[in-house]
């Protein structure tokens, strides 16, 4: 089967444009820089490339976050980010991060859990067999596994990964 993709680049108009076009259908992956300091909030960029700052609540004000179908939100401590937005909508699926956590690792974490995903396997296997990846992997990075983790998950839905026929990413 595999899973189709859409890659943009991580700006909050291309966000607001998936959340808003696609959020009912969608696997959306966001891949960003966090900061806890003075709010929680996440770190995009304009249409130039520059940084562009978005706090959780004008982050939570872009779109329909309840609608998505799960969310892969790897940046430093999104963890806070991501349950900000289930004080706002209710809980969803989403994997995140609890702390800062290494490229490498998340590059490892994510490549296992698409691969298992696109494998038809439900997000609480893929979840489990990333997060065992990065444990046996090396270059000092098994200690990060525990930092990602799955939440607002209903194992009562664990499907396969019929469900998600597109994956929109914004990297």
């Amino acid at each position: 089967e595999g899973i189709y993709a859409e890659v943009h680049v991580a700006t909050a108009n291309e966000l607001q444009k998936v959340l808003v076009t696609h959020a009912r259908h969608t696997v959306l992956h966001l891949t960003a820089h966090c900061s806890m300091r003075p709010v929680p909030s996440v770190w995009l960029e304009d249409e130039c490339s520059g940084p562009v700052c978005l706090s959780d609540e004008r982050l939570a004000q872009i779109g329909p976050w309840d609608e998505v179908l799960l969310l892969i939100f790897l940046g430093c401590g999104s963890e806070l980010l991501v349950r900000r937005l289930f004080d706002r909508f209710g809980p969803f699926p989403a994997v995140c991060c609890t702390n800062p956590v290494f490229d490498s690792a998340a590059r490892n974490f994510v490549k296992a859990f698409y691969h298992a995903l696109g494998a038809g396997y439900s997000i609480e296997d893929c979840f489990k067999w990333a997060q065992q990846s990065v444990r046996c992997a090396g270059n000092g990075i098994q200690q990060e596994a525990e930092k990602f983790v799955l939440i607002g998950w209903d194992a009562s839905l664990s499907g396969g990964a019929s469900a998600f026929h597109n994956l929109s990413r914004v990297a």
